[in-house]
């Protein structure tokens, strides 16, 4: 029992000197309070913690979905704004030279397809040369092979003045036209008339060809002579020896 007593003497000696020990403290902090000066959340007449109002934060307005660039010049944008007209231009100007040339390609195309002859035209090129010199080895008679083709041939011996070489080109060039469009099969030993039997019905054709053929035989078999006049008659139905050439190949 004197024990008891004494641990409890102990114990309250103790714990009034920590209670002595905390008011001091306490007072201590209150003091040091009201000397630092006044807070905004301290209310020293009532030694208590003071409610201090917040404004609230306004939140930023922004439009995420619409976004404007900064405003300023913008010089690159302005060039190809002001160059797009010529290109736009310039892409119509090749699509047009594209379809000009995809068409031309046709056409020499389809010529070619038809034995390389231009109906139309007596002073154009219209035979393919290297068939053009293997169908003059065939001829029923012997022709020096010409500079260039047969018509550029018959040209220079028109202007010449050559009227009978001219002729015996002439008729030479029909022949071989005629081979390629296979209205005659050309060989050696055939005749002039032989050539007209093959024709069959093809009146026209065979009348022009006939007129240049009697022409022919009078200067390259009977030797005459041919004056420019007789040329010229055989010359100008070229076109539609030509034309009728092409038409009627069976």
């Amino acid at each position: 029992m004197r024990r008891l007593v004494l641990f409890l003497l102990l114990t309250r000696a103790f714990c009034g000197g920590v209670y002595a020990l905390a008011d001091e403290n306490i007072e201590a902090g209150r003091r040091a309070l009201q000397e630092a000066g006044d807070f905004p959340w301290y209310d020293a007449e009532a030694d208590q913690l003071r409610r201090v109002p917040l404004k609230p934060i306004a939140e930023p307005q922004a439009n995420y979905s619409e976004w404007e660039a900064p405003a300023g010049p913008n010089w690159l944008a302005n060039f190809f704004a002001q160059l797009a007209p010529f290109i736009r231009w310039f892409v119509w100007a090749l699509i047009v030279a594209a379809a000009v040339g995809l068409l031309a390609l046709l056409a020499y195309a389809l010529t070619r397809r038809q034995g390389g002859v231009s109906p139309g035209g007596a002073g154009v090129d219209v035979l393919d040369l290297r068939r053009e010199e293997e169908s003059i080895e065939r001829l029923p008679f012997q022709l020096r092979q010409p500079k260039a083709d047969l018509l550029s041939e018959i040209r220079r011996q028109y202007e010449a003045g050559k009227y009978k070489e001219a002729i015996v080109y002439l008729f030479s060039y029909q022949l071989v036209l005629l081979d390629r469009y296979h209205h005659i099969h050309l060989a050696k030993g055939k005749t002039n008339r032989q050539y007209l039997r093959e024709m069959g019905a093809a009146g026209e054709l065979r009348r022009l060809l006939r007129g240049t053929m009697s022409a022919f035989e009078d200067v390259f078999f009977g030797d005459h002579s041919l004056d420019r006049q007789g040329f010229e008659a055989c010359w100008k139905s070229l076109d539609e020896f030509q034309r009728l050439t092409a038409e009627g190949s069976p």
